[in-house]
This record gives C-alpha cells, sequence and structure tokens, in this order.
C-alpha cells in the first residue's frame, strides 16, 4: 500500500513540475527558433491568429491615442480607417521569425534597422528577462531591450501546452520609436 501511495505522490510530482517548468521550456524553444529563424519550430510554440490580434488592437489604440481629433473630422474618419488597414498589413509581416524577435528587441516597426541574427548583437534574445506568473494561465517573460525598456512577453497556456499570445511593447513615451 505504501509503494502504491509513493508511486501515486511521485507521478503527482512530476506533473506538478512538468506544470511550473513548462512555460520555462516554452520561452527556451522560442529562443531557440528566434536565434536560428526557425518558422516551423516558432509555429509549434506561437498562437498566430492570439498574436495577430493583439498586436492589431495595441497598434489601433496607440494611433487612436497619438490622434484624438481624428473622430472629431470626417475626413479624419477616413484617414483612421486606411490607418487601421495599413496597421493590420504591418502586424502582417511581423508574423515571422524575424520580425517577432524585432519586437521583442525593441526595434521600431518596419525600420529593417538593428536586424541580426540571434538577439542582441547575436547573443541570446532572452538574455536579460524577469518572470511573472499572472495567472494559472498567463505566463510573463519581461524582456529587458539594449535601450532598457521592458518588453512584456506573454504566454497563455492551451491544455497542456503553452503558447506565445502576446508582445506588449512600452509605452510610446518610454519607446525609441512610436507608432
Amino acid at each position: 500500500m505504501k509503494s502504491i501511495f509513493n508511486l501515486i505522490f511521485t507521478i503527482f510530482l512530476v506533473f506538478v513540475g512538468y506544470i511550473a517548468l513548462a512555460p520555462f521550456l516554452t520561452e527556451k524553444n522560442i529562443s531557440m527558433a528566434l536565434e536560428q529563424y526557425d518558422a516551423v519550430s516558432l509555429r509549434e510554440n506561437v498562437d498566430y491568429p492570439a498574436l495577430k490580434q493583439n498586436l492589431t488592437e495595441q497598434f489601433r489604440a496607440r494611433m487612436k491615442d497619438k490622434a484624438p481629433a481624428i473622430s472629431k473630422n470626417p475626413l479624419g474618419a477616413l484617414a483612421y480607417g486606411l490607418a487601421s488597414g495599413l496597421i493590420e498589413e504591418m502586424v502582417d509581416s511581423y508574423m515571422t521569425p524575424e520580425g517577432i524577435a524585432q519586437l521583442i528587441r525593441g526595434d521600431a516597426p518596419l525600420s529593417g534597422s538593428n536586424v541580426q541574427r540571434g538577439g542582441k548583437d547575436g547573443g541570446d534574445l532572452f538574455a536579460e528577462v524577469r518572470h511573472s506568473y499572472d495567472s494559472h494561465n498567463k505566463f510573463s517573460i519581461w524582456v529587458t531591450t539594449d535601450q532598457q525598456q521592458e518588453v512584456r512577453v506573454v504566454l497563455t497556456r492551451k491544455d497542456f501546452s503553452w503558447k506565445l499570445t502576446n508582445i506588449i511593447l512600452p509605452p510610446p513615451s518610454q519607446r525609441r520609436f512610436s507608432l
């Protein structure tokens, strides 16, 4: 009876250990895929529809905050509609290993500057990070960029695996670029 209890307890500990370490394993898999620009490996660790939706909403909100007078002008509403379509195209351009790495590094959107393989100065993209469990289904990786700003990489649990679902850029006042 004691050996059955020990076996069940050991299985439970292994399961809890896996659940606790899984986001760190996902972070390592994402880091390796980004360093190697491996879209196939990255696809296994990224929820592209959720990431695309979250980035689109983030950029639209920043555009709206930047130009509050647009809504008062009839032509402004038309311009907002056109800009909204451009935002979707811009976000689509980031749905690659290079684009995701660029966002995590905090590089300016579509600038093409500092596009380096392997993250910061050729090193590990996740070299300077801190971690936090936001809930039992959400895990954040706070990446410190070369400009000493923090980009928040959000992983969300889907069943027993974790996937990248959002990249929250620093507020425009803290970034070296703005939208």
